[in-house]
């Protein structure tokens, strides 16, 4: 990629070449040049040096230029089909909210994640700490939290404050004790909702404890019901499974119920789930799909009604908005398909 001096422009002086994997501090402005297969988009470092934003090296299966794209909320249909520019043309973003994210922890830096250290707790007792091998956590974390900075993606929630704790060790993986021992750091740390797209088949009463203890804390848990190749059986994970937890499918583009729903009738809500664009390891972008990335979805959604609750009661308490997500959704065959704004309007009525 050359560097241009001046403006954003092909004809203006290049001032030096950057090799694929270059690291780039620039204003997080987008200005409008040169059009090269495409692509307009160009950024500004404090120098005065241009950069076009088509000019990254493509990875195979990963969405990278998009980085440096600007962000069009009617390009993702998650925002578009469910109208969330009305809560955030609400001034609603999360302020004051507190989420916490359970999962295979964060990968940093990011140009669309800027988390807070002391907000992150490694329970997996991992040899690397907070450091996501999978990009799942990291997949999680950008459908609530990415940045509001015009390129890239947008998080629902983008300005709450956000919590992740990773429970999958670098080595074995998954164990039930950093679940639970992650509930309880959440609790500690007197979150407002707890997101987990994590699950197990089989009931554990240790698990059960932790989520009635955050239920009697007032806490929202939205948990993912699970996906077929996560379960041998017909019923959906726990914690989803408890009924203090909300549970959510996901649903496709066309808006029925994505294919590898384990058993929708024990599933509380169903929110976009196909094809899910958000952040990922090397600080690039993926698609994904599953109910993993609906909970986040609904964990974000709660976190802006939360925001909106409370500008009308200081005191509103979280896990009302089960009730308030649930009867303002719209039914389905299969279920209860989210619908924020009906949602939004029954609290602020």
């Amino acid at each position: 990629m050359n560097v241009r001096v001046g403006q954003p422009s092909v004809n203006a002086p290049s001032f030096q070449y950057l090799a694929p994997g270059s690291e780039l501090e620039v204003d997080g402005q987008l200005y409008k040049g040169d059009k090269i297969e495409g692509i307009d988009t160009w950024l500004r470092d404090r120098a005065n040096n241009y950069y076009w934003s088509g000019g990254l090296e493509k990875l195979p299966g990963v969405e990278t230029p998009i980085a440096l794209e600007e962000f069009v909320e009617s390009n993702f249909w998650w925002y578009n089909d469910f109208n969330i520019g009305k809560l955030w043309s609400e001034g609603l973003s999360g302020e004051g909210i507190k989420i916490a994210v359970l999962d295979s922890g964060i990968a940093l830096p990011h140009p669309d994640l800027i988390l807070n250290g002391s907000n992150q707790k490694d329970l997996s007792k991992s040899n690397s700490g907070m450091v996501d091998w999978t990009g799942h956590g990291t997949h999680v974390a950008g459908i609530i939290k990415a940045t509001s900075n015009g390129f890239g993606v947008k998080g629902l929630a983008f300005n709450s404050n956000f919590y992740i704790a990773k429970i999958t060790n670098d080595i074995h993986g998954d164990r039930l004790e950093y679940l639970i021992d992650a509930i309880h750091w959440a609790i500690d740390n007197k979150v407002h909702i707890i997101s987990i797209s994590n699950g197990v088949a089989e009931n554990n009463p240790l698990l059960e404890s932790a989520i009635k203890k955050a239920f009697g804390q007032e806490i929202l848990v939205i948990c993912a019901a699970g996906n077929k190749l996560e379960s041998s059986g017909t019923d959906i994970l726990y914690p989803a499974k408890y009924p203090q937890a909300l549970s959510v499918g996901g649903v496709t583009k066309s808006k029925e119920m994505l294919p590898d729903t384990i058993n929708n009738i024990q599933t509380d809500i169903f929110a976009p789930g196909e094809d899910i664009l958000s952040t990922s390891i090397n600080k690039s972008y993926v698609s994904l799909t599953g109910s993993s990335q609906a909970t986040p979805y609904v964990a974000g959604v709660a976190a802006l009604l939360l925001e909106a609750a409370r500008k009308k009661d200081p005191q509103y308490n979280p896990s009302n908005l089960k009730k308030e997500l649930l009867e303002g959704a719209n039914p389905k065959p299969f279920g209860k398909l989210i619908n924020p704004v009906n949602s939004l309007n029954r609290i602020v009525k």
